[in-house]
């Protein structure tokens, strides 16, 4: 679990702008950011053109620093107070389901994060809590559980473990952290600590087919035993989200609804009307994979993860406490045998029934609630989705898991088929179970399901196909562009010299934080979700110029997906993004369409209808798709496979408990070790954290002397006199210098170089506080590295490459002043595209 202060409130009340060095609240700041730049560039023009030049200085006053080839930014931050000016209100308004009893509250824009956790934000009273609680119980020193933990982790024998011990005592003598005397009391406190948390257990089970009897094994973690363990956490207790919420953006006369996190989403709060008043739904999400399959030992089984959707993401996503669990291993069914989910229902059997009656428990924060877990999203790719609700496949008349519309109209119907609920299909067993084989084929062919029951049916208040979900990772990356980009393969698959121009042209592309770089990107195959999503990002830019005009089809299909994919991936959405998202799906649906009567490309599968059908229902019925990606969970299989190894030997039920015990100390260890560094830092947050910060400190020189490799830069030959310029204007502005009156640095001026620029800013898809690092350095993993810019100008966007991060002390003040020298690019019109 993440303990770490997150530092959104505090920051935004100490907006600086750039161009007035005024402080502002976060309300409205950007539309003053537009005003003011407006009006700074205006003055700066007027100012460059009335003052006379200098001419005993060596400096251009006829140059403009912003509009010329290279343009510097000030990012100068005076610690001096000013006046704060009060915007326009924009504040966020929470309306809590009826059940909750709770009045609607209104919080101001900065006071406001999407995910914001309790335990994350109020760091007060943390240190007395985190005292009284003892991460490390029963252990009576975080020394202690630290050594258990790695004598288990290393699977030390008692011999080993002794040997340790009294080799530590004798290094240190009178060591008071360490107070094991022997293995046995190290035992018995790791005894004692297990037996504290949920362990696994094995279940035989049966499954007949036809006159013979097939035995599987499951094993599993009663989910609902873990569920409990978890809410009965009084620090994690503070985090959890009772009940449904309706979240609104309000600024001035307008009122947008948004969605993020599950309980702000419709299914969320369908399901707590459903319930008793005053009750509490728990919220799961089960992902589980057979591609994921370890097979040793004779045995093959793969794991199935839980996740409580009650807790904000920054805690259910993790892999502690209470993050993602491993609830069961389950057995693969021989292909001969009718799968009715069986397995699955070992697991989730013991939520059944407190689902259906609920149960009173008294939780982490001492208030007794009657709780009623559901199952409310699935995090499958297509293959598992379809087992999961007993649906044909691919192949089948109505392929899609949740609608039942016709495989053959997947392209033409953008709003999808008639819903598929547990009450139809149970309605429909119950009249067709005495009919004859052939009776019951005709009727369940064209719905696309087999006549058989599905365990999940008896799982109160959990709709087993509405809990199916948009996977981004399976049915955008490696699904619908994963195809696509096939197709564009083929089609420059004889043209050779353009071929050579589009990998040259990407791979030449500047590198940027978390964005993968392509060498022959035509000419390899790649395998992971990432790779795919990282090409769509960048692949117009080789493409674009070798389209001719006649083939432009191909690039609009491009964008609109790269479109598509961007809404996909939003941490938070609006009616309004969701409206814009839909009649993008509108264009794209018809430029597919375009595409199969051009070029006999063909789009009737199961992922492009649920990219086109089912992607922003999910969102206004789950949530965002961060949630319910399967990305999130696929990326553990390293450590579930080395798990698996343990469970599925001849000693199985010994491993399992020797796993417990280790997975029981390894999340201690973790809390305890994020405790203790918290402490360390005295859990403080800075108040005043700057908008732009130069990390990666470089070489000192003299603003006359540039090192070599600068000032053999053409674009660097007039360095020294637009940084005079700039200064001059810069100080005028604030009145620290009269009209007469101009900056040198003189001849000792140092300048100190930068190799890293840290940005934070206001993000326009969820109001909090994110970071782009940009980087400038000759030599960066082996090659240049200048990252690109986006300057407001005139209130006009402009586009510039970095060319040196530097900081200056001027005399005058002695203030140090960070700033970056930019070069500006030329805008690029359609005139300069290939036709």
């Amino acid at each position: 679990m993440a303990r770490s202060a997150r530092k959104r409130s505090k920051y935004v009340d100490d907006t600086v702008c750039r161009y007035c060095h005024r402080h502002f609240k976060s309300p409205g700041f950007h539309n003053h950011l537009i005003s003011c730049a407006r009006e700074h560039h205006h003055m700066m023009a007027n100012t460059t053109q009335s003052e006379p030049s200098n001419t005993n200085m060596d400096v251009d006053h006829t140059l403009d620093p912003i509009t010329s080839d290279i343009g510097s930014v000030l990012i100068d931050h005076p610690e001096s107070q000013q006046e704060v000016i009060e915007e326009p209100e924009e504040y966020i308004r929470i309306e809590y389901h009826p059940h909750s009893g709770k009045n609607s509250v209104q919080l101001p824009i900065e006071k406001y994060e999407a995910n914001r956790s309790p335990i994350l934000c109020d760091s007060d009273d943390m240190d007395e809590l985190w005292n009284e609680l003892k991460p490390w119980h029963p252990f009576r020193t975080a020394q202690d559980l630290q050594f258990a933990e790695k004598c288990t982790r290393l699977n030390f024998s008692n011999k080993t473990s002794q040997e340790w011990l009294d080799y530590i005592n004798q290094l240190v003598p009178g060591n008071s952290n360490l107070t094991f005397s022997n293995v046995t009391e190290m035992n018995r406190s790791i005894d004692s600590a297990a037996s504290s948390s949920v362990g696994f257990e094995v279940v035989d089970f049966t499954v007949p087919y036809k006159k013979d009897m097939y035995h599987y094994e499951v094993l599993r973690r009663p989910i609902w035993e873990w569920v409990k363990e978890v809410i009965s956490d009084p620090v994690v207790s503070r985090s959890i989200t009772w009940y449904a919420e309706h979240r609104y953006h309000i600024q001035g006369n307008k009122t947008v609804r948004f969605y993020n996190e599950p309980w702000t989403a419709d299914k969320f709060w369908r399901l707590q009307t459903e319930l008793p008043e005053n009750s509490v739904p728990i919220c799961l999400l089960l992902w589980s994979d057979k591609g994921r399959v370890s097979n040793f030992g004779g045995r093959k089984s793969y794991p199935v993860i839980a996740r409580i959707l009650n807790l904000p993401s920054s805690i259910r996503n993790s892999n502690g406490f209470a993050g993602g669990h491993i609830i069961g291993w389950l057995p693969i069914i021989d292909d001969n045998v009718e799968n009715t989910g069986k397995p699955m229902f070992h697991v989730l059997e013991s939520a059944i029934q407190p689902a259906t009656t609920g149960e009173w428990l008294e939780c982490g924060d001492e208030v007794i609630r009657q709780l009623f877990p559901s199952i409310l999203i699935h995090s499958l790719d297509y293959e598992e989705q379809a087992v999961a609700v007993l649906n044909r496949g691919v192949n089948g008349e109505a392929a899609c898991p949740t609608c039942e519309e016709r495989t053959e109209n997947f392209l033409t119907s953008i709003s999808g088929g008639k819903q598929r609920t547990t009450n139809a299909y149970i309605k429909l067993w119950n009249a067709t179970s005495e009919l004859t084989a052939e009776k019951i084929e005709k009727i369940y062919k064209p719905l696309g399901i087999v006549h058989l029951k599905n365990c999940f049916w008896s799982f109160p208040h959990t709709d087993i196909y509405s809990t199916m979900s948009f996977d981004v990772l399976h049915a955008i990356e490696l699904g619908v562009w994963k195809r696509l980009w096939r197709y564009i393969k083929h089609f420059f698959s004889e043209d050779r010299e353009a071929s050579s121009r589009i990998e040259h042209c990407i791979a030449n592309l500047p590198a940027w934080s978390s964005l993968a770089s392509f060498h022959n990107v035509l000419s390899i195959d790649f395998t992971g979700g990432t790779k795919y999503a990282d090409l769509l990002r960048v692949i117009l830019h080789g493409i674009a110029p070798e389209i001719v005009q006649s083939d432009q089809l191909i690039i609009q299909s491009i964008r609109s997906l790269a479109v598509i994919s961007n809404y996909a991936r939003f941490t938070m959405h609006t009616k309004d993004t969701i409206a814009e998202g839909r009649e993008e799906i509108k264009q794209f649906s018809t430029l597919l369409k375009f595409t199969t009567e051009k070029y006999a490309w063909t789009w009737n599968i199961p992922k492009v209808h649920a990219l086109l059908a089912h992607l922003f229902d999910d969102i206004e019925e789950k949530g965002v798709t961060s949630t319910y990606n399967t990305k999130l969970n696929e990326r553990e299989h390293g450590s579930l496979k080395a798990s698996a190894e343990r469970f599925n030997d001849s000693q199985k039920i010994l491993e399992s408990r020797q796993d417990h015990r280790q997975s029981v100390l390894s999340v201690m260890k973790k809390e305890t070790d994020e405790f203790m560094h918290n402490k360390g830092q005295n859990t403080g947050i800075d108040s005043k954290p700057k908008h732009i910060s130069l990390w990666g400190k470089g070489r000192e020189f003299n603003h006359n002397s540039l090192p070599p490799d600068l000032a053999k830069n053409p674009l660097l030959s007039k360095f020294t006199g637009r940084l005079h310029i700039y200064l001059t204007q810069s100080y005028r502005e604030k009145g620290k210098l009269e009209a007469h009156e101009v900056i040198s640095l003189g001849n000792n001026g140092k300048i100190r170089e930068f190799y890293q620029l840290d940005a934070y800013y206001a993000s326009e898809e969820d109001w909090t506080v994110s970071r782009s690092i940009l980087h400038c350095k000759a030599v960066y993993h082996g090659q240049s590295r200048h990252d690109c810019v986006m300057l407001l100008i005139d209130n006009n966007i402009a586009y510039a490459r970095l060319l040196l991060l530097f900081e200056v002390t001027v005399e005058i003040d002695g203030q140090r002043h960070p700033m970056a020298l930019v070069h500006l690019f030329e805008p690029v019109t359609r005139a300069n595209w290939k036709d």
